[in-house]
């Protein structure tokens, strides 16, 4: 029996970086940031399906916008874009979504081990794509042939202090290499030694494992999680070929047990298992405004615009015009700033600051102007 390769993409997050553009019914998945013909998420399946087939993509989301992303990817099968119960953080949602794709392929004779899961990201920048599935196809070989977990590290291009890092193994020259160890978010000072080192990556996020290799190391590492993956089985079977609307029925109560913890602190970082591919391609993770500096073309003064804008006198800014009926955004003397307007809301905020974007969420939150989010 030949082997199966699948696709995870994990498409729940919100992307309050990028308000007023990212709503709760169109967060930066759904937004064209880097494409202006398609959103990242219909990116992100096109980036991987000369790969690996469509029909072995799977997306796992929330259930408010489980209808938006099969709207946006009519050419995956509906049934393969299932609904969370509830927000869990990522280690609950790679058991629920692994546990799918076991019962989805079992009817066709497919063991665990006979299934391998690339779970990739629904809204990061990655250039050139042929790269990245050469990248893609050296991690899932190598965890194919192992049993183990690989990761894609980025070469890290500058002493980010935003991101996690991977300490790996550089004694032996192998383009797969052992990780140490994974490292929080570093201080400027840390983050600068760890460019000077060069064995240390950033963390992708993107992971590789055969079905079998991944619950073996949640039996070791999160035996809560592993346990109750016995009762999602039951639940899930036969639901797999069914198109449903919201989370798979009867799993509710499952997850409400389940303990709210990430991927990185459930398995990643207490695992001996785990390898890294070290990326051969461009990569941003489209965190807040100010990527679109790294990501889209800028002009002469650096200014970066999308839709109608007239910009005099400026530099170094994002402007960002989705206001409908032929309204424009003009601006003289600007510096550093970021302007971004849809037809109800208008954002404005200096470059250094887009970090803070995500607190205007969290303030009309708070004053029940859900009408605004």
């Amino acid at each position: 029996m030949s082997k199966i390769r699948s696709v995870v993409i994990m498409a729940g997050g919100s992307g309050e970086r990028f308000y007023p553009a990212s709503r709760l019914r169109k967060p930066k998945q759904l937004l064209r940031l880097v494409a202006d013909n398609k959103t990242m998420i219909e990116e992100a399946v096109e980036r991987i399906v000369p790969l690996i087939p469509v029909e072995h993509i799977f997306i796992i989301t929330s259930e408010l916008l489980q209808n938006p992303i099969r709207d946006a990817l009519p050419q995956l099968p509906p049934e393969n874009i299932i609904a969370e119960p509830a927000k869990k953080n990522t280690a609950p949602c790679l058991a629920l979504i692994c546990q799918y794709i076991t019962e989805h392929y079992a009817p066709k004779g497919y063991s665990q081990e006979d299934i391998s899961v690339a779970v990739l990201t629904a809204d990061h920048f990655m250039r050139p794509a042929e790269a990245f599935r050469s990248t893609v196809d050296t991690a899932l070989s190598f965890a194919e042939d192992s049993g183990d977990i690989v990761t894609i590290g980025i070469v890290p291009t500058r002493p980010e202090t935003g991101y996690g890092y991977i300490h790996t193994d550089q004694s032996a020259n192998k383009l797969v290499k052992k990780v140490l160890s994974f490292k929080e978010k570093p201080d400027k000072e840390t983050a600068l030694s760890y460019i000077a080192d060069q064995s240390y990556y950033w963390n992708s996020g993107m992971f590789f494992w055969r079905l079998d290799g991944f619950f073996r190391e949640l039996a070791l590492h999160a035996t809560e999680i592993y346990s109750l993956c016995v009762d999602l089985s039951e639940q899930l079977k036969g639901k797999t070929k069914i198109v449903q609307q919201g989370a798979p029925s009867g799993i509710a109560s499952i997850y409400d047990v389940m303990p709210s913890i990430s991927i990185d602190y459930a398995l990643m970082e207490k695992s001996q298992s785990i390898w890294v591919v070290p990326s051969t391609f461009s990569w941003d993770d489209v965190g807040s405004w100010d990527a679109l500096f790294r990501t889209k073309d800028s002009d002469s003064n650096g200014n970066v615009t999308m839709g109608d804008v007239l910009i005099i006198d400026s530099k170094e800014c994002v402007i960002v015009n989705e206001q409908q009926d032929e309204k424009i955004i003009a601006c003289v003397g600007l510096e550093n700033t970021v302007i971004v307007a849809t037809n109800d809301v208008t954002v404005v905020c200096p470059v250094e600051h887009v970090q803070n974007v995500k607190k205007i969420v969290e303030t009309l939150r708070k004053q029940n102007k859900t009408e605004y989010l």
